[in-house]
């Protein structure tokens, strides 16, 4: 079995995971006409790109499509410079991501999240991507500190939270960020980078891709 074929149950209860613990990322409101995704597929490839939105009715045409997707190590990476929101970045990513059928677009974007990396499969139908950065208001880390610490006192008290996973400050490839963590289905790091125009909030979903979401968190450059 794939080592990211995962029961769909597994994706609900992630989703769900992901729904409720994430209370202290703050986002940025966007026009109706913004909330779009676009799909990179960023390497030359006879192959069409495929993204979540089109997984299923593919899976649907073929019994063997799933069993055959390739969810390997990255190979390369992406560059991604974005000036308008104040940053720089390098995704990691893999050519050979996919299948027969379809290549896996290097990364999608709206807004305020781009999500890459290799992408599970789940038993039952249904492929995701596991890491995201979220841009979110500008914040010092003193005031993300004072937030997260808040929105996470609910947890701390039913013990979803031990003692020693308060928020913390620290330094990234020269740049100040707060690290934190959220419990209950899965545990899952965040790091908030303070920027210069917007903050930066880089997570993998369950901790699924932490050499892929660090590998990024690394390469981030302010611009």
């Amino acid at each position: 079995m794939n080592k990211h074929l995962l029961t769909i149950a597994s994706l609900t209860l992630i989703l769900a995971s992901c729904n409720i613990q994430e209370p202290a990322i703050q986002t940025i409101p966007t026009a109706a006409s913004s909330s779009s995704m676009i799909s990179s597929k960023a390497v030359s490839d006879s192959r069409p790109a495929c993204t979540p939105d089109d997984f299923l009715p593919r899976m649907e045409q073929s019994e063997t499509w799933s069993t055959s997707w390739n969810s390997g190590e990255a190979m390369t990476t992406i560059a991604l410079e974005r000036p308008n929101k104040g940053f720089s970045v390098t995704i990691p990513y893999n050519p050979l991501w996919g299948n027969s059928d379809c290549q896996l677009s290097a990364y999608e974007e709206d807004e305020k999240t781009i999500s890459f990396g290799f992408a599970g499969v789940f038993e039952g139908g249904g492929v995701m991507t596991f890491n995201r950065i979220t841009v979110s208001p500008s914040r010092s880390a003193e005031q993300a500190i004072t937030a997260i610490t808040a929105a996470q006192e609910p947890d701390r008290k039913l013990g979803i939270l031990p003692p020693g996973m308060e928020p913390k400050d620290t330094t990234i490839n020269g740049n100040t960020a707060v690290q934190y963590f959220s419990g209950g289905f899965c545990d899952q790091t965040y790091f908030e980078v303070i920027g210069k125009k917007y903050n930066y909030v880089f997570s993998s979903i369950c901790n699924v891709d932490e050499v892929g979401i660090k590998a990024a968190l690394e390469s981030l450059k302010l611009l």
